[in-house]
């Protein structure tokens, strides 16, 4: 349920991504694979970081919206590479929001 959901999100990755940022760790999201520092910095930006990143594009857009705008990438993308703007573009258009904050904050930049 939603509780356990929330307890799993807090202890893996929310106290994961608070200790990097926290201690000058945070590093852009939106880079290769080979761009990062380590293995543990890559596993901690590129898991804990974007699954912040859905969970608060989910609280954002709300239940119903987020799934439609998931449902439709899938529906357009299945079996394909995609790059982040293929998620982003179709994503606003399918929210009816501006997502561009969101973007700005969790993907392409580091935090302080």
């Amino acid at each position: 349920g939603r509780d356990k959901a929330d307890a799993l999100r807090d202890s893996r990755w929310l106290a994961t991504y608070e200790y990097l940022k926290n201690n000058g760790g945070d590093v852009v999201l939106d880079q290769p694979a080979n761009a990062f520092q380590d293995g543990a910095l890559y596993e901690s930006i590129a898991y804990a970081k974007a699954a912040l990143f859905f969970d608060v594009l989910r609280r954002t857009l709300g239940e119903d919206r987020f799934y439609h705008v998931i449902q439709e990438y899938v529906r357009e993308r299945r079996f394909q590479i995609a790059t982040p703007e293929e998620f982003f573009i179709p994503a606003q258009e399918v929210s009816g929001q501006d997502l561009v904050p969101l973007i700005q904050e969790w993907i392409l930049t580091a935090g302080d």
